[in-house]
């Protein structure tokens, strides 16, 4: 069976567009790929057909003043050397390379952006000279939810709009699952509870109907003390129900707070498990702040639910149901007066759920964007202060304050109008009550005092839950909508995932292959394209290049910190997705740019990936690294205890202990991401000493743009836009006279280092 067409890079030209074009000796149905366009190149909105046949792309529109006929660009296959999209502001143009130049072939607003792209990818392979298939798997945007088309923040993400509730409460079942015999001994003592409570209106009645009502007929005289006793009895099981419920609800409480805690731990610990797992690209999407408030705060309403099922909103549902029973046992014509009011807030809370709901979305994004400028402040406290922005940051603030205040406020004030009416509503059943009530026991028509009197307390304990359940509505809301939220994050499913069954390093050698590797941050906008090389075992490889041209993106690919778009990048042989994740980070080390130190000591932050090692090793691992020294200036030695992200260190100690970290992790490849960059010469130099003791034996890729740090490297590669434009050694490319040379002048004209003047008188000379 053929597989169906896209709907979106297949598209029917309209019939008056067609007719025209085919006056012109075109046929549209003989294109293999046919789209369409919101903008002219004349920035108008206008819708514009591209069409590319075997052997020609064009653009077709309909006649205007600026174009008088429907073909406005037409280029032959093989004057295209290549396809190409350009981002501008609020869209971006499809262009092509024709002569040396790129030319405008149409232009595109944003919400076409990634349909241009994936044309674009198809277009680059029929300017190679292959006709590709356009299928209905190119409709796929992952920016799109399938199931409603609502457009997603970002890719992958849970469509908010079609989360099945139903099944929130089903997952959140199942989180109870675990303590289901607490919940069974917490609901049981709640029914004994409320059992006990229904308990003194009936007495009520026999106080009345049997002890003072007879005393007033008789007028006090016979059988006082009896009555007197009575009255003692009735007045001791009060008591004794008093204490009683105190001491179950004592009991109800403890168990509540027991089972929402734990509830809310496991979920916080589930929470942070997924989001140790989720894939690095995650985090490009998500700011910390918005993680940290849906993992610390949102994560509380679970123990807010348990204390709910304890003893809040279930046990007024239940209140309800049993002292509705009571009320139609004492009498059936009063209960249904009070039921008057129901049928008016059933269709109040309905219309409550359906409006303010959504709003509550807005009100945790809030909390969110909140917590996310805070988190920025804080964490960029000193650039804030270097730069006198503190009024800045101030207002920034302030905004996300202040949206926090207006959105809270569309839902209390919602909130404050609702729940006083729906009291009111129910509390007009009380004057009916007294009314028939009263008429009846008047005209002694079934009802006596007494059952009166026990029908109004009944009454009260019917009406005040009703009250209460008012605001279910809004709780459930925001029990909803944060339970949500963290479902999100528990259902984001991680881009990089280990295969079912992953392939053992027990003893790996280090030998590293990339055999054509494509991939971009955006797919179809690739930063590598194509590049292929290999590294021996124990080899030390450099690789330079100009910033943005794809350097630290390759050893991201490396680390599997993200997974290639064609290709593959293999380790001894194996492919990096078939190796088990444990392995692979055990194998391939990094020491970053910006080294991270966690709050703590620095014996802790050198063992941070190696805790099970001795104090030999560390204390090995810190000579090697050239950091023992500075460490024991300290008063405390390796105890000395260090702020947030090293706070407290210079920049060169800090990345001499990320080394000794390393070092002590002992991976068989290790990968060096501008180790040198931002230290002073006396520090790089300290590190170099370093590095060459760390490095000795081991698979070693060092990236770079102090060339110097490079020019003892096995091989060096060369990386221009994505693609290996040289490699060989240090004394080869300079040889050359290429990219490689060029960069080399620059830093020697640029630097007054002896290392790098050496590497001038060391250059070739024209």
């Amino acid at each position: 069976m053929a597989p169906s067409r896209s709907e979106l890079l297949y598209r029917e030209v309209p019939p008056d567009l067609a007719a025209l074009v085919r006056l012109e000796g075109v046929d549209p149905d003989g294109a293999w790929l046919r789209t369409d366009t919101d903008l002219s190149l004349a920035g108008a909105y206008e819708q514009v057909f591209l069409l590319v046949f075997e052997d020609r792309l064009m653009t077709l529109g309909r006649p205007c003043e600026r174009w008088p006929k429907p073909v406005r660009i037409h280029i032959p296959r093989g004057s295209i050397k290549e396809v190409r999209t350009r981002q501008g502001v609020g869209g971006g143009f499809l262009e092509a390379l024709v002569d040396g130049v790129y030319v405008e072939v149409l232009s595109y607003s944003n919400a076409r952006a990634d349909l241009f792209h994936k044309a674009a990818a198809k277009l680059k392979a029929w300017v190679a000279g292959l006709t590709p298939a356009v299928t209905a798997e190119d409709d796929y945007n992952p920016r799109k939810c399938s199931k409603c088309g609502m457009t997603l923040e970002f890719k992958g993400d849970i469509c908010r709009r079609c989360i099945d509730r139903g099944a929130v409460v089903s997952r959140v079942i199942r989180l109870i699952r675990p303590y289901a015999g607490w919940a069974v001994l917490m609901i049981a003592i709640l029914l004994a509870v409320i059992g006990l409570q229904m308990v003194p209106p009936r007495l009520h009645k026999i106080l009345v109907d049997q002890v003072l009502v007879p005393l007033l007929e008789e007028g006090g005289v016979s059988d006082a003390g009896t009555r007197e006793l009575w009255l003692l009895y009735l007045v001791a099981a009060l008591v004794g129900i008093l204490v009683l419920r105190n001491v179950l609800n004592s009991l109800n409480g403890r168990l509540s707070s027991y089972v929402g805690t734990q509830i809310t731990t496991d979920m916080r610990e589930t929470v942070l498990a997924r989001l140790t797992r989720l894939s690095v690209d995650y985090y490009d999407r998500h700011s910390v702040g918005q993680l940290i408030s849906r993992a610390g705060y949102d994560t509380a309403v679970f123990n807010e639910l348990v204390r709910n099922v304890a003893g809040g909103f279930l046990a007024q549902i239940i209140v309800v149901i049993v002292t509705g029973a009571m009320l139609f046992s004492i009498s059936w014509k009063l209960a249904l007066w009070t039921l008057l009011p129901a049928p008016l807030v059933i269709l109040a809370s309905t219309f409550y759920w359906r409006r303010v709901y959504p709003r509550y979305f807005r009100v945790w994004d809030a909390h969110s964007r909140l917590m996310n400028s805070l988190n920025s402040i804080l964490s960029g406290i000193r650039v804030v202060k270097a730069f006198g922005q503190e009024k800045r940051e101030e207002t920034r603030y302030a905004r996300s304050n202040r949206y926090v205040r207006d959105s809270a406020r569309r839902v209390e004030y919602a909130t404050s109008i609702f729940n006083p009416t729906m009291s009111m509503i129910f509390e007009l059943g009380g004057p009916i009550v007294w009314f028939v009530g009263g008429r009846d026991v008047v005209h002694g028509e079934g009802l006596t005092l007494g059952g009166l009197m026990a029908f109004l307390a009944y009454l009260g304990m019917f009406y005040g839950p009703l009250a209460h359940m008012t605001q279910l509505t809004d709780w459930m809301t925001r029990f909803f909508t944060a339970a949500q939220r963290t479902f999100e994050i528990v259902d984001t499913v991680p881009q990089i995932t280990e295969s079912a069954e992953p392939k053992r390093l027990p003893q790996p050698q280090g030998a590293i292959r990339f055999e054509n590797v494509t991939f971009g941050y955006n797919r179809h906008e690739p930063v590598v394209k194509g590049v292929s090389f290999e590294v021996r075992p124990g080899e030390h490889v450099g690789i330079v290049g100009k910033s943005g041209s794809g350097k630290t993106t390759l050893v991201n690919l490396l680390a599997r910190f993200y997974d290639v778009d064609e290709g593959r990048v293999l380790i001894d042989g194996l492919d990096v997705q078939d190796v088990g994740m444990d392995d692979l980070r055990r194998t391939v080390g990094v020491v970053l740019q910006e080294p991270f130190l966690f709050r703590g000591t620095i014996y802790a932050n050198i063992t941070y990936g190696q805790r099970e090692a001795t104090a030999e090793e560390v204390l090995a691992a810190s000579k090697a690294a050239n950091a023992h020294k500075f460490i024991m200036r300290h008063p405390l030695g390796y105890d000395t205890y260090i702020g947030e992200r090293g706070a407290g260190l210079s920049g060169g100690e800090r990345q001499r202990i990320s080394i000794a970290r390393a070092l002590l992790y002992d991976p068989r490849i290790l990968v060096l991401d501008e180790a040198t960059s931002n230290v002073d010469t006396e520090s790089e130099q300290l590190i170099q000493e370093a590095l060459a003791r760390v490095t000795a034996g081991r698979t070693t890729i060092a990236i770079a743009h102090r060339l110097s740090t490079l020019k003892n490297s096995d091989r060096i590669l060369v990386i221009d836009k994505g693609r290996i434009v040289e490699h060989g050694t240090h004394e080869q490319l300079l040889a050359l006279g290429g990219l490689y040379h060029r960069l080399v002048k620059i830093q020697t004209e640029l630097s007054r280092e002896p290392s790098v003047d050496a590497l001038a008188l060391r250059k070739k000379r024209p």
